[in-house]
């Protein structure tokens, strides 16, 4: 079942095709007007359209001033957006550049809970000054947080290296590595666990340790800058990175540690220009990570372009299109996590797949998820578990292959209506029936959809 079936199946909406605007409609009818799908929240003539209104306007409207920061491998800018005000638009970007500096640029929602970062752009300056990057225009509601960053670095020409291989492995949960392994969990993006060992019987301890913030870490076509001191954690080096992404390879694969030397980078600045503006800070911090940055009130180099937009108050907003470019997904009322690859899981519970939201508004919230997996077992079952209040209460799903070869699909939704504001979440654990048979997830996607 869609998501879209299960939530005419699940609320008894009636769906409007073709929707020109100015017809009588009952509570509960939906429309798609303008790229939104919308419910009406009471019997209403109103337009259900929701239209830009004045003209667009970048936020930053003043002169950064170039500034040298000595002796550094990597620096991180941005700003965060209280969006406190009515519902607008997001239309673009902009980024104040200097010619040969790479800069990967990420958005990252639910800043003050659990922070969710996306990639929006990665790309080498050819010129100095701002550059604009066109998105999809994305509505972004009232009560919303959320940063713009670039992380800056200028590549070395001649970068210290080391290469060791290593069984490149990626669990659900993180686990220590094993001898030979390098450890890059499903639900611990942001750190490689790296056994100081080799998969060639080498100890590599000395050469891990001796990494910095700015080094780069490459295996295939992926590349990781360290974000910060590797940490010695016993058998095994912690290290932090960016992006948040798993690399394609997987099994025994020739990692490259890059050791780059410092460099002088410009950022732009302009100090105070936020003083007394709580909807607007400013972020920076030099070779150290995101997650250590304090805001502060000076203009650095991210910009972003927006836009007043009227919404009809007869309508509710359920979702878009999803058609926005680059990848980049504003601050939104769909939220979801995806895994894959969940092999061999054991006849205990163990925690699969969770997806929670910032804080939300009262009101009606559909929660679905979808799955496939598979069971060499004849006469067996698997169990998979739920819980929407952090695992107070489980609701509990049981099925039985019948037949070794079986890969089944599943897809479960339902609405509920919360009636406090607040965070949300949606857990999924598994586990098998006790004995030697191999019980794997192959996908799972769970979300959380407020109405």
């Amino acid at each position: 079942m869609s998501i879209w079936n299960a939530l005419q199946k699940g609320i008894g909406a009636v769906w409007k095709a073709g929707y020109s605007g100015g017809e009588e409609h009952k509570k509960g009818d939906m429309v798609r007007a303008n790229g939104f799908l919308l419910s009406a929240n009471k019997d209403t003539s109103e337009n259900a359209n929701i239209t830009p209104i004045d003209e667009p306007y970048f936020l930053y409207s003043s002169t950064l001033t170039p500034e040298v920061i000595n002796n550094v491998k990597q620096i991180i800018f941005g700003t965060r957006y209280i969006w406190t005000t009515a519902t607008g638009y997001l239309n673009k970007y902009r980024v104040d550049v200097v010619v040969g500096n790479v800069y990967e640029i990420y958005l990252i929602t639910d800043t003050l809970g659990t922070p969710i970062v996306e990639q929006i752009g990665n790309f080498e300056a050819t010129s100095s000054g701002w550059i604009e990057v066109n998105i999809s225009p994305v509505l972004i509601g009232s009560a919303v947080t959320f940063d713009v960053i670039a992380q800056v670095n200028q590549p070395d020409p001649a970068p210290v290296q080391f290469v060791g291989n290593w069984d490149y492995s990626k669990p659900n949960n993180a686990a220590a590595p094993a001898s030979g392994q390098i450890s890059h969990a499903n639900k611990q993006l942001d750190q490689l666990w790296i056994h100081k060992t080799d998969n060639d019987s080498g100890d590599r301890s000395a050469e891990l340790l001796a990494l910095s913030v700015g080094d780069i870490i490459e295996v295939g076509s992926m590349s990781w800058a360290i974000q910060t001191t590797p940490v010695d954690s016993g058998v095994y080096i912690t290290i932090n990175i960016s992006p948040q992404s798993q690399s394609a390879a997987l099994g025994v694969q020739a990692f490259t540690f890059n050791t780059t030397a410092t460099v002088n980078l410009t950022r732009g600045i302009e100090t105070d220009y936020y003083l007394g503006n709580a909807a607007v800070r400013g972020l920076y911090i030099a070779d150290d990570s995101y997650v250590n940055i304090t805001p502060n009130d000076n203009a650095y180099g991210i910009d972003i372009e927006v836009q007043a937009a009227n919404v009809p108050v007869d309508w509710d907003i359920m979702t878009t299109d999803g058609t926005s470019t680059g990848g980049s997904t504003a601050p939104k009322t769909y939220f979801f996590s995806k895994v894959r690859d969940i092999l061999d899981i054991g006849d205990t519970y163990e925690p699969i797949v969770k997806v929670t939201t910032p804080e939300l508004s009262a009101g009606t919230v559909m929660y679905g998820m979808s799955w496939t997996y598979s069971y060499d077992a004849n006469n067996a079952s698997v169990y998979m578990r739920f819980s929407i209040n952090n695992g107070s209460t489980w609701n509990e799903f049981i099925s039985e292959p019948s037949d070794t070869t079986d890969v089944n699909a599943n897809t479960y939704a339902f609405p509920i209506e919360v009636a406090t504001d607040g965070a949300l979440t949606l857990e999924v654990e598994a586990r098998k029936e006790t004995g030697a048979n191999q019980f794997d997830v192959l996908f799972f996607d769970v979300w959380i959809e407020k109405k």
